[in-house]
């Protein structure tokens, strides 16, 4: 072996050695670095540690016959390689391809019809390599691939083969060129006048139908994944414990079939302490999380004990429904349940077990006889957890027929966290697809000049693939079977991810690749299996090829108004030059609200948060804010939304008509979809989130400042809906 093994090792990886940063400049990720990834990989990053692990993928890939997934997009002839001892080739090899909705097809290659590439002798038998294609029609789907030759005389091998449309999936009113608009929220804010503390999915449902006869057509949502019941405080949506479940918290509870007809439900909701109770939750400016889940979590024990009491035993409707549920999800609810209960049993003795790797070491094993014992013993927790999980899937799903049935062209749009916290349910039960030693994150860009540790652990991408992206699709498909359109939070880890080494700075990370072409796949059969639309957050440091991928397989691009300006005269982009398939949007939830950029209060409160730097650099972006609002105002103007020239100093701050003219022009834009915060629309100021702060800021707690009951009726917002309307169909 050559003394650049650990350079070959780094490749095979997939750990870039070079990447364009936010100004374009060509930047070399460090050797130290490169290294150090290898370790949280689990190989040793020395020339000898190297050259062993090179043997050993070597031997691997060898033994084994077949990928571990083959895919291919329609009408394109899969092309796969197989490896076998060569004798086995003699006398050819036939392919059996079994249908996903039944049936076989078969193909036979003779010894001459077969490609060999490569030659290898380990241990003392000569193997082949060999490179097959397909000339067998079959429609997208999920098939499987198995491999027999005469000498063996029975199948060596199978594999699953999956063919995917050519481009994602797109809702008939935008693939014949219209244009729709609607509103993003985080659904927790909510206020109205019946829910507990926090916005519920009853909210979500009343938001649809009030919306929908004023034009919006989707209606965005913040994630909406699995927290930590046992844990209220952990309430940040994009650090949850498994994608491919529900928050619990979301459940309305009056809306449970289970309340009409439990008394005792009934009884505590009505007692005039809950309805005080209720009242006070309904009062904060921020969500009370910690005691809004004791209100909720109360009654929905209630709930659940009159289902197991009265309808499981007699094989009601409910019943039979919930057990087809729990075949849907099959295996990975049951563990999703399992992490709920024990993390409810061992955080009960001692909050300091707040996740399964400080719990006793011997039910950190999900497979392991300490956690079968336990779900023996707690059978009726999982089965509890298990049970809100269906409340959920049911609420989630029912406000999404309600937009359907509203006539909305998209509907309920989910976003997909792009990581799960470590110590969650996700990474608890799939501990070989993490990279637990590292953190995923960001290089430095202009918002966060020393890099970025999101602090949750990265996928490792070989992994995932010799996994047949199981967990990817699984994640994937729980979103997309509950709503319109599915947004990909940080859309560049589809193709490569930022990972910091636990201990280093974001500083010393590095990028790792992921198998872009193979998850695009996923992406486009998953999207017209479930008729979503699927949205990628390509915002920061993002490659031009992604860009080019995105708008080849009609992944729609996010467009946020701060950032769109013309690379060449520096001015804002006109509408008209606006992508068509994308989201045009003025801000998002990591950055401040519309009331909050004008009048400059985020660099206020990120200045006092220290999170700016000196005060010339404090200087240097107020300069630039200043110059950035009057070339908005510029914009405004020369499209005839103002109608004269205005000077941002004489507008010191957010006016309701200046508000309705930024959004009417997005409005104009040529991006067939168009999204706006609530916050906007209220004039609001508090950010949602501020990136790079922890407790120092009420991170995801503030509520809207108004209700969401009459929403559509005040008048800003209702003159501004129909103009966005109008807009939008011109």
């Amino acid at each position: 072996m050559t003394t650049n093994s650990i350079d070959e090792l780094t490749r095979r990886c997939g750990i870039a050695s070079e990447f364009q940063n936010f100004n374009k400049e060509h930047t070399l990720i460090p050797r130290e670095a490169q290294e150090n990834i290898l370790g949280c990989m689990g190989f040793e990053p020395t020339e000898e540690g190297a050259s062993a692990a090179l043997a050993q993928l070597a031997h691997e890939e060898w033994a084994r016959v077949l990928p571990p997934i083959i895919i291919a997009r329609e009408g394109e002839a899969p092309v796969f390689e197989f490896n076998l001892p060569a004798a086995q080739t003699d006398a050819g090899i036939l392919c059996k391809v079994h249908m996903e909705e039944g049936g076989i097809l078969e193909q036979r290659f003779s010894p001459q019809a077969l490609e060999i590439v490569e030659r290898h002798e380990d241990e003392g038998q000569l193997y082949v390599r060999g490179s097959i294609t397909l000339d067998i029609g079959m429609p997208p789907g999920y098939h499987r691939l198995a491999l027999t030759t005469q000498a063996a005389g029975r199948e060596l091998a199978d594999t699953p083969l999956m063919i995917a449309q050519q481009m994602c999936y797109e809702p008939e009113p935008l693939r014949s060129g219209g244009k729709i608009f609607g509103t993003t929220m985080q659904l927790y804010t909510l206020r109205s006048e019946r829910n507990w503390g926090m916005g519920d999915f009853t909210d979500l449902k009343d938001f649809i139908v009030a919306a929908a006869p004023r034009g919006v057509d989707i209606v965005g949502l913040n994630p909406l994944h699995a927290l930590f019941p046992a844990n209220p405080l952990h309430f940040s949506p994009y650090s949850p414990s498994n994608r491919a479940f529900l928050n619990v918290m979301y459940i309305a509870a009056e809306a449970v079939p289970e309340f009409a007809v439990c008394d005792e439900a009934q009884q505590r909701v009505a007692d005039a302490d809950f309805q005080r109770g209720l009242a006070e939750l309904r009062a904060t400016e921020n969500v009370d999380y910690a005691r809004a889940s004791d209100y909720k979590l109360a009654v929905l024990e209630l709930l659940f004990e009159r289902f197991k009491s009265q309808e499981l035993p007699n094989d009601t409707q409910r019943a039979l429904a919930y057990r087809s549920f729990l075949d849907e999800q099959g295996p990975m609810l049951r563990a999703h349940a399992t992490y709920d209960a024990m993390h409810e049993y061992f955080m009960g003795q001692d909050s300091n077990l707040w996740g399964w790797p400080v719990w006793p070491a011997e039910f950190r094993d999900p497979d392991g006889d300490a956690v079968a014992d336990f779900v023996e013993q707690h059978g009726d927790r999982v089965e509890y957890f298990q049970y809100l999980q269906w409340c959920a899937f049911e609420q989630l799903r029912g406000a999404q027929q309600v937009a359907v049935d509203a006539g909305m062209a998209v509907g309920v749009y989910l976003d997909l966290a792009v990581g799960v916290a470590d110590s969650g349910s996700e990474a608890w039960f799939n501990q070989h697809l993490f990279c637990l030693d590292s953190s995923a994150g960001a290089p430095p860009d202009e918002l966060a000049r020393e890099g970025q540790d999101w602090g949750f652990p990265p996928f490792d991408p070989v992994a995932l693939k010799n996994d047949a992206y199981e967990l990817f699709t699984h994640n994937l498909v729980a979103s997309m079977s509950c709503a319109g359109a599915v947004r990909f939070d940080h859309c560049v880890s589809l193709m490569r991810l930022w990972w910091v080494p636990k201990g280093a700075s974001a500083l010393n990370g590095g990028y790792v690749e992921f198998p872009l072409q193979d998850i695009l796949a996923v992406l486009a059969l998953e999207s017209w299996r479930n008729e979503c639309l699927v949205i990628g957050e390509d915002l920061g440091t993002v490659p031009d090829i992604l860009t080019e991928v995105m708008l080849e397989n009609h992944l729609y691009s996010y467009r946020v108004l701060y950032f769109e300006k013309d690379e060449e005269s520096g001015l804002m982009i006109k509408p008209q030059d606006y992508p068509g398939r994308a989201v045009a949007t003025v801000s998002t939830h990591d950055l401040p609200t519309l009331a909050s950029w004008w009048d400059e209060s985020d660099i206020d409160i990120r200045a006092e948060l220290n999170l700016l730097g000196s005060d010339t650099m404090i200087s240097r972006l107020r300069a630039a804010r200043d110059e950035d609002k009057q070339l908005l105002l510029d914009a405004l103007h020369k499209v005839g939304l103002l109608p004269k020239p205005v000077l941002a100093e004489t507008v010191p701050v957010m006016t309701e008509t200046l508000n309705e003219a930024v959004h009417l022009y997005l409005a104009s834009s040529n991006s067939t979809v168009m999204i706006a915060q609530l916050e906007d629309w209220l004039g609001m100021v508090d950010p949602v989130n501020i990136p790079g702060t922890h407790e120092e800021h009420a991170n995801w707690q503030r509520k809207m400042t108004d209700s969401v009951d009459g929403f559509f009726e005040r008048p800003f917002v209702s003159q501004l809906c129909n103009r966005i309307s109008d807009m939008r169909l011109k």
